[in-house]
């Protein structure tokens, strides 16, 4: 059994986005882990829908009821919560407590030292990196900031949202981070209108996050892009255009008539400005993101930025500030065919007075300016370029909170291995695997999920040491028949694969790498992130016959003093799956049949991923002091 307590302040997005967070992930985790472990969460002061909300999900809620200060989890709620589990769920033992950055952090390694399991710890923000524009004195900034560094380096598994938050937990812990990529929500309905602009920027907004958030910006940029002088060409999509700003203060009616006063002023006519209160109900936010056809996440600094997320995942064209963890996860994930998609603006940002003075720079002004009208003078143009977004960031990443649990619980497994590295081998091993040894090395091969249709076989070259080894892995392809359909046989095969190594403890060594010279192997390309596309030889259309083995990969050089590990994946993507589909008399289908017995394979193939992992294998170093001669 997996038994996981998240502490949280809330349950959903109330009290911000780390809360959010927390929701999804307790969801996507219960879901993945299923009959083999529970999920808890303790929260202060549910409500009563919160806890049915929960439940319905396969989370079990542990209230705290009474809690005055819900900006942190107390560490001594952790008792009141212990002794809850064990009055509810007898002999129900804890393997792990997660907690949220300074939120919940401190309590659930608290919880790891004093009641029993683990901890696991996720950093959400960077405060070295923002906080002294927001919190005051750069002393209120030191001290958060050392707090941070004192928590990471703690006796914990250690993750962080998105890659800029990632390389900051690695800075603090000095250890291995792992990075979690939040799924999208499901929108059921996306904005198809082209006749007016109907833009979107929420989140906080309250007068102290403004430096930050810079949704000062956003409704400024938003009424100058209004206001064309008599020589300039009015867009037409402007001429009503509307603008949601969502996230005030409740009791913000005065701040709201300033800002209308001004953004009125800026465009030269009225502007229709929609200033509302921070929603709590996410299907309600949703549906009005769902509305929009352009979407401003305009952050000085973001450590992420879920609200760009979640307008990606609404395929609304999105203008966002380059410093900011979600800009830095398109990029490093998809580079220029990825940040092509999205008008990305350098928010310099400016220290305002907070009365008279802006928290921008006029630079910003006009290139946020500039970005919306770009957008309004070609609608479908934009809206494209946010639906492709979407799906390349779904080919590579996949972008469900189920593959986000996924992560988190084998960094968890992980975590709770051995370093000898022979006790990780037999710990890794399952029994669909075989193991074998190669030198120095051990070998672990998975069983291929779609057998005759591909195959991946593992070894090193001749005179592969410890520290310097040439891996040779053998990958063969063919067209494969199912006939377990009564009434039907289905050929199938494979358009293109891919492998990728994911290396741990050693670097390729700079230089050449099989697939570099395409007079020589013309049908496999190396490509970035550790990755190998095969596109030959074909038989047909489809992949067959041996295409890698024959030399070596790369080369391969062990980190001193640490025992190299490398994990082969071979996959492909839901469109490099070719099919042929017969009845018993040997005629091909009607297209209607046809369409749904290839959903239903692909499905079989492919789970809830963008990606059919096709084959597995490790290669395993072995501690020098078990080898033998």
């Amino acid at each position: 059994m997996n038994n996981i307590v998240l502490l949280a302040t809330g349950w959903g997005p109330q009290f911000g986005g780390v809360n959010a967070f927390n929701h999804d992930l307790a969801i996507g985790l219960a879901s993945e882990l299923g009959d083999s472990g529970m999920v808890f969460c303790v929260v202060p002061n549910p409500k009563d829908s919160n806890i049915e909300n929960a439940k319905k999900n396969g989370v079990t809620l542990i209230p705290l009821f009474d809690k005055n200060n819900t900006e942190k989890f107390d560490t001594g709620w952790v008792l009141e919560a212990s002794k809850y589990l064990e009055n509810s769920h007898p002999g129900v033992k804890i393997d792990w407590w997660v907690g949220h950055d300074l939120k919940s952090g401190d309590a659930a390694v608290y919880a790891a030292q004093n009641v029993s399991g683990n901890a696991a710890l996720i950093q959400h923000m960077s405060y070295i990196n923002y906080s002294q524009l927001k919190d005051g004195p750069p002393t209120n900034t030191i001290r958060k900031h050392e707090e941070q560094k004192k928590l990471f380096k703690s006796k914990a598994a250690l993750f962080a949202v998105g890659p800029k938050l990632t390389k900051e937990c690695e800075a603090l812990s000095g250890a291995k981070v792992t990075q979690l990529v939040p799924g999208f929500p499901e929108f059921t309905s996306q904005n198809n209108t082209t006749h007016k602009i109907v833009a979107i920027t929420f989140g906080r907004m309250d007068a102290a996050s403004d430096r930050i958030k810079q949704g000062g910006l956003a409704v400024s940029a938003f009424s100058e892009a209004l206001n064309f002088k008599k020589e300039e060409f009015k867009i037409s999509t402007l001429s009503s255009a509307q603008l949601y700003l969502i996230g005030m203060a409740n009791d913000a009616e005065e701040e709201v008539k300033t800002l209308q006063a001004k953004a009125d002023e800026l465009a030269g006519r009225v502007v229709n400005l929609l200033a509302l209160p921070f929603d709590e109900d996410r299907e309600s936010l949703f549906r009005r993101l769902a509305e929009a056809n352009l979407a401003m996440m305009l952050s000085w600094h973001d450590g992420f930025g879920l609200t760009g997320w979640e307008a990606i995942a609404a395929e609304v064209p999105l203008i966002i500030g380059e410093n900011t963890g979600v800009f830095d996860l398109i990029n490093e994930t998809l580079g220029d065919s990825g940040t092509a998609c999205v008008q990305k603006i350098d928010v310099r940002g400016r220290r305002g007075n907070g009365s008279d003075e802006s928290n921008f720079a006029p630079d910003d002004l006009q290139d946020v300016k500039e970005a919306i009208r770009r957008i309004a003078s070609d609608l479908p143009k934009f809206k494209k370029n946010a639906q492709n977004l979407k799906k390349y960031l779904i080919d590579e990443l996949t972008c469900t909170w189920s593959e986000t649990a996924k992560v988190f619980l084998e960094a968890l497994i992980s975590n709770q291995t051995s370093d000898s590295s022979i006790e990780k081998t037999e710990k890794l091993k399952t029994p669909s695997e075989n193991l074998s040894t190669h030198g120095p090395f051990d070998i672990v091969e998975s069983g291929n999920a779609i057998p005759l249709c591909a195959e991946l076989l593992l070894s090193v070259g001749q005179g592969s040491t410890f520290e310097e080894f040439e891996p040779l892995p053998e990958v063969r392809f063919g067209r494969a028949e199912l006939d377990e359909i009564k009434g039907f046989s289905i050929s199938y095969g494979l358009k293109e694969a891919f492998l990728r190594l994911h290396l741990k403890n050693c670097n390729i060594r700079p230089g050449m790498r099989l697939g570099d010279d395409i007079e020589t192997q013309p049908h496999i390309v190396a490509q970035g992130d550790n990755t190998w596309a095969i596109r030959g030889p074909k038989d047909g259309d489809v992949l067959a016959r041996r295409a890698i083995g024959s030399e070596a990969l790369c080369y391969l050089e062990a980190e001193p003093n640490k025992c190299p590990e490398v994990k082969f994946e071979l996959y492909c993507r839901k469109r490099d799956l070719s099919y042929e589909i017969f009845n018993d008399d040997n005629n091909k289908l009607a297209p209607n049949k046809d369409a749904i017995l290839k959903a239903f394979l692909t499905k079989i193939l492919e789970g809830e991923g963008s990606n059919a992992i096709l084959s597995k294998a490790k290669l395993i170093g072995r501690d020098k002091e078990h080898e033998t001669d």
